[in-house]
């Protein structure tokens, strides 16, 4: 299947719906968005593309709420980044990913996570 450069880069910059941050919020209580942009920043705190959260040293910044972008590449980064992050801190690193059975992220470090949420059929 080819996706086209607009879908793909709805996909990079897909928003979390609000009820499904609220919900998370309520569990984790987030200070920081490590992937947004001025628009759907989910935090008063957040990283945009331009400041490049991946460069960045995450300690210090508190809970961490992420929704990178949905490139598996991208995805990957993230993800270890999060884990190495994690080995600094005490704080919790909660990532949405969409993850696909060709995508090499499930053998990476997931395996760190304590919790793994499934969300089978997008009802937010």
């Amino acid at each position: 299947m080819v996706i086209s450069k607009e879908k793909l880069k709805y996909y990079q910059e897909w928003e979390t719906p609000p009820k499904l941050f609220e919900l998370l919020d309520s569990i984790y209580h987030f200070d920081f968005d490590l992937a947004a942009n001025e628009d759907n920043a989910k935090c008063k705190n957040f990283f945009t593309r331009k400041e490049d959260a991946l460069r960045q040293n995450w300690s210090g910044l508190g809970n961490l709420f992420c929704n990178p972008p949905h490139a598996p590449s991208i995805q990957t980064d993230f993800v270890n980044k999060a884990y190495y992050e994690s080995l600094k801190s005490t704080a919790g690193v909660i990532c949405l990913l969409i993850l696909l059975t060709s995508c090499t992220i499930l053998e990476l470090n997931i395996y760190f996570m304590i919790r793994i949420f499934c969300l089978w059929k997008r009802k937010y």
